[in-house]
C-alpha cells in the first residue's frame, strides 16, 4: 500500500513570505528560496560525512537541527520531521543505522516543488 501524497511544502507559509515583500524591495522570497536550495545539498553531504563517520553524534544533532530549521523557514513540515527524527537519534549518541534515504528523498521532493513554484 502507498503512503498517502503529502506536499512537499505549506503554500501557507510561502503566502506569508510573499507578503513580506515590499514592492521596491529584494525579492525575500526568491532570496530565501535560492539559499535553501543552494545550502541544502551541502548540509545534507555534511551530514552524511557525520553519519558515516559514527561517532560525530554532536555533530549530526547539529546539521540535522539546521536543516530542520531550514525546512521550517520554507514550509516545508515532513523534511522538518524527518530532519528531527535524525537530530532525535543523534542527540542519544546513536549515529550507526541511521538512514538518511528518506530525508534525501524528501528534499528531492521539496526541491522539485519549489523549482515549480
Amino acid at each position: 500500500m502507498n503512503a498517502p501524497h503529502r506536499p512537499a511544502g505549506d503554500d501557507a507559509v510561502l503566502e506569508v513570505l510573499r507578503e513580506l515583500q515590499q514592492p521596491d524591495g529584494p525579492d525575500v522570497l526568491t532570496e530565501l528560496i535560492n539559499l535553501f536550495l543552494d545550502d541544502t545539498p551541502k548540509r545534507l553531504a555534511a551530514l552524511r560525512d557525520d553519519v558515516c563517520g559514527g561517532d560525530a553524534h554532536q555533530a549530526t544533532a547539529r546539521a540535522a537541527h539546521a536543516l530542520k530549521g531550514s525546512a521550517g523557514n520554507i514550509g516545508s513540515a515532513p523534511f522538518a520531521e524527518l530532519c528531527a527524527n535524525v537530530e532525535r537519534v543523534a542527540k542519544h549518541g546513536q549515529t550507526d543505522g541511521i538512514d538518511l534515504t528518506p530525508l534525501e528523498d524528501e528534499y528531492a521532493r521539496v526541491e522539485a516543488a519549489l523549482r515549480s513554484a
